[in-house]
């Protein structure tokens, strides 16, 4: 949940007035009930997502110039629909993505209301445009009188605008670029052929869960990076010295990347922590994108062809909480002392960064 900040509310909705000057009460309200509460339109399913989507693709034409996403705040953003068929976001991949998008979404009702009085606050102060400023106090009266429903934009918005996209407000907003990158990518490929995506970072930026959730977008495959945890008879001083040294990238340049670019499926051996030796065959389907998530995937020496490489940061606080929570305070001590050096060692004497097409933070 988000904490409200007044100055970061006015300073956020004045950019989105500056994009769009003939907005009037109804949008304004639209704009932050959208930030606290995502989409209010919900899906039964991914069929009945797909058809809405379908029929608005054949109403508009794809718009090179049309941006991609307009945030909305922290966490939230609008989907140009004319901007995303440009980029060859599917109705299939796109409808898969809203539902999967709102199953992830939380309410915040407290921003919202503290939103709402925020609203009514610029209002009396002349802050908002002359319509809004007039218009405002009223509108809210009726609007809160009838439950704070979902509502329409305004006619003057929808005849400026014509505004056609969804709305992502769970933890695949930040991954829309991302998304629409692996469609450019993919598209036009060879019959025979795949795309496969590296997705490097550091440690609790989201690498795995980011790849789950995008494996179900574009019904892809996934290799975990951690399945090549590097086995006790490597684990030299002199091997945990070199730059990238502590994954098997041997074995993963056997197993793995003959077969990343090809359209066939394939099997590698994961290693087992647990019981520190390799444990059960993970299978690959032959399908058009393969996710490569994990720290090292692009250590030279792993040899894996990619047609998209992209990077996940944290900031060290975020990355902190994320590990105390999922690890706890023994490993943290752990990854702070040991693994999160090594991979800042590989990242910066490989330059990972410079390598990629995409940050995504």
């Amino acid at each position: 949940m988000n904490d409200f900040s007044m100055t970061q509310f006015t300073r956020e909705l004045q950019a989105h007035l500056d994009a769009h000057p003939l907005a009037q009460p109804a949008d304004l309200v639209k704009y932050c009930r959208q930030r606290a509460f995502g989409a209010s339109r919900t899906y039964t399913g991914e069929q009945e997502a797909l058809q809405a989507l379908a029929k608005e693709y054949a109403a508009l034409s794809p718009d090179d110039a049309a941006p991609l996403l307009e945030p909305l705040g922290p966490g939230a953003a609008r989907l140009n629909l004319a901007g995303a068929a440009a980029s060859g976001l599917t109705p299939a991949q796109l409808a898969r993505a809203c539902v999967l998008d709102s199953s992830l979404a939380q309410r915040d009702e407290a921003w919202f209301r503290q939103a709402l009085e925020a609203l009514e606050q610029l209002a009396a102060q002349n802050a908002l445009p002359p319509a809004c400023s007039r218009n405002m106090k009223g509108f809210l009266a009726l609007y809160r009188n009838k439950g704070c429903p979902p509502l329409r934009h305004s006619d003057v918005y929808r005849a400026a605008y014509q505004p056609h996209y969804r709305i992502f407000s769970g933890p695949l907003a930040r991954l829309l670029p991302l998304m629409a990158a692996v469609s450019q990518h993919s598209a036009g490929l060879a019959e025979n052929r795949r795309l496969a995506v590296a997705m490097d970072g550091c440690a609790a930026a989201g690498k795995t869960e980011a790849a789950e959730w995008l494996s179900r977008v574009f019904c892809a495959g996934v290799v975990h990076m951690d399945d090549f945890f590097l086995p006790p008879h490597l684990r030299t001083a002199q091997r945990r010295g070199q730059p990238g040294g502590n994954v098997h990238y041997e074995r993963f340049s056997i197993q793995v990347a003959p077969r990343l670019p090809w359209r066939e499926p394939f099997s590698y051996q994961r290693f087992d922590c647990a019981h520190r030796s390799l444990g059960e065959w993970r299978q690959v389907p032959a399908v058009p994108v393969v996710f490569v998530e994990g720290a090292y995937a692009l250590h030279p020496a792993c040899r894996g062809e990619y047609g998209l490489k992209v990077f996940f940061d944290v900031s060290p606080r975020l990355q902190q909480e994320r590990i105390l929570k999922r690890n706890g305070p023994d490993q943290w001590v752990r990854f702070r002392e040991e693994w999160i050096p090594m991979e800042r060692l590989y990242q910066e004497h490989f330059q990972i960064r410079r390598q990629v097409d995409l940050i995504v933070e």
